[in-house]
């Protein structure tokens, strides 16, 4: 995720976080129709926060495989290396841990 988009979603959540809270508040003020037409406020500023960290989300992983390809198929050596390193250190993490 670039730090535009982040900063914007960023941004987003915040101001609809913020939305959020006031219709809490408010919902704390009222009581009957008023008070579940708050609380329903807020689950629909809750909902688009959710809905929209969702997509972002989804977006960034495509954007982060994508990267990851690409740097496989540029740098396969170095790939294969990092693959060995990791096997490695997991392999002597899991000895370790048998061995306690």
């Amino acid at each position: 995720m670039s730090t535009s988009a982040a900063s914007r979603l960023n941004d987003d959540i915040h101001a609809l976080s913020a939305e959020v809270s006031d219709h809490l508040r408010d919902a704390a003020t009222k009581t009957g129709d008023d008070a579940r037409a708050a609380l329903e406020r807020s689950s629909t500023a809750l909902t688009k926060a959710a809905h929209r960290l969702g997509e972002e989300v989804r977006h960034s992983s495509r954007n982060v495989g994508a990267q990851a390809s690409a740097e496989v198929r540029d740098r396969p050596i170095a790939t294969t290396a990092l693959v060995a390193i990791a096997a490695t250190l997991i392999g002597m993490a899991a000895t370790r841990s048998v061995r306690l």
